[in-house]
């Protein structure tokens, strides 16, 4: 008896959160997205549908930093002591890789099954090229320590730390260049939406933007009364969300900000008391979560200062919640026309069906990923050439790892 009760209450998280899924998002939408959620302790959290999120068993009692999502079954949590954990099943159980170091490792990015790397303690950088069965060292220039990294190609990426370092690769980390970002401010979070676009966020309520590729970063206004800024997700070169520490609404506590103008400024939206937010993550333009100190788990659904507390089960701290979606493979298909990808305004892709390629009228300079029915990634293509040397067959179009996804159809 006590075993089944134990049981239903393992299971009970992940039924109410499918339930409204289906109930309110559908079955296409519900089964095309995945979120985890990494803390101190070893603590790994999941959800489908984002109703609701349970714990799995992550096997180490080390703390996570991170987590990276190649599809709805595959991801990695790095932490401490060089700890690195994966799944193919979408967390019904993790198993050890090895990463080669002892550093504590604070971020992990993959763009796709196989390629991925890892950065942490004492400027770090390690990259797997066959789904982290091993892991090699790249040279970064750098000491200090390397909070998070991000790719927008198995090719160009970023990776930010203390004392205001920003490394940037035009080949996969063959070649890691240190990036003037004019701060000596510890940097902790970087969100790129193409290879040009993106923010960076630090200590000391540091926010910077770049629209060159960090050819020139550029320091933007301070959210007020931030005291420091962990996480950034951007939406578009102008919207971006970032979650921190600072004084707000009469106290101290975990605070969310966001902008509309580049980073020009900054809008106060949500404080909680006895907390610090760590990350945030937005997988459209209303929907999003942030993370922090003491379990706090907060989620909006309306793209505005109205944000409800999730439970997590746990006091620990949560570093990290991240997102990942491939489109819909029970048969139920967007319908292909204008879409929201996540860039802040619909899109659409012309002409669809096509014949030879599509374009993606108004974004034909950034970079967007095509999936296959099956959710396997096929590939990356600029805005002008979506779709170029497919196959014929139905295939979906995501911007920066978001949905919806656009569903478009080539005919020969």
């Amino acid at each position: 008896m006590e075993h089944k009760t134990q049981v239903s209450r393992t299971l009970l998280p992940l039924l109410v959160s499918l339930v409204l899924c289906l109930t309110f998002l559908g079955v296409g939408e519900c089964f095309a997205w995945t979120g985890g959620i990494v803390g101190d302790g070893g603590v790994i959290l999941h959800t489908y549908g984002m109703s609701a999120w349970f714990a799995q068993t992550s096997g180490t009692t080390n703390n996570l930093h991170d987590i990276a999502f190649a599809d709805t079954n595959t991801a990695w949590a790095v932490g401490d002591g060089g700890v690195i954990r994966h799944t193919t099943n979408s967390g019904t159980t993790w198993t050890a890789q090895t990463s080669g170091t002892t550093n504590n490792l604070w971020g992990v990015f993959f763009v796709d099954s196989l390629s991925g790397w890892i950065v942490g303690d004492g400027g770090i950088i390690r990259r797997t090229t066959n789904g982290g069965t091993t892991w090699s060292t790249q040279t970064s220039g750098t000491s200090f320590r390397l909070y998070k990294v991000t790719f927008q190609s198995p090719n160009i990426g970023w990776a930010v730390g203390d004392q205001g370092v920003i490394l940037y690769t035009p080949n996969g980390g063959g070649l890691w260049i240190l990036q003037t970002s004019g701060t000596t401010s510890d940097l902790y979070g970087i969100s790129f939406i193409n290879t040009t676009a993106g923010f960076v966020v630090g200590n000391g309520s540091t926010t910077l933007r770049t629209t060159d590729g960090g050819t020139n970063w550029v320091l933007r206004a301070q959210p007020p009364g931030a005291q420091n800024v962990w996480g950034v997700s951007a939406l578009n070169v102008n919207t971006a969300w970032i979650a921190g520490y600072g004084y707000g609404g009469g106290d101290w506590g975990g605070q969310i900000w966001n902008t509309t103008d580049g980073g020009g400024s900054w809008v106060f939206q949500r404080l909680v008391r006895g907390t610090s937010f760590r990350s945030i993550s937005f997988i459209d333009s209303l929907r999003g979560w942030s993370v922090g100190n003491g379990g706090a788990i907060l989620r909006t659904t309306t793209g505005d200062s109205v944000w409800t507390t999730q439970p997590s089960g746990t006091p620990n701290t949560l570093w990290a919640v991240t997102f990942t979606n491939i489109p819909p493979s029970s048969g139920v298909e967007e319908t292909a026309g204008v879409r929201d990808l996540g860039l802040g305004i619909r899109v659409t892709a012309r002409p669809n069906p096509f014949a030879s390629f599509a374009a993606i009228p108004g974004h034909e300079a950034e970079r967007f990923a095509v999936y296959d029915v099956s959710g396997r990634q096929v590939g990356t293509y600029k805005g002008d050439r979506i779709g170029e040397g497919l196959s014929p067959g139905v295939y979906f179009v995501g911007a920066h790892g978001r949905a919806p996804l656009l569903r478009i159809v080539k005919v020969r």
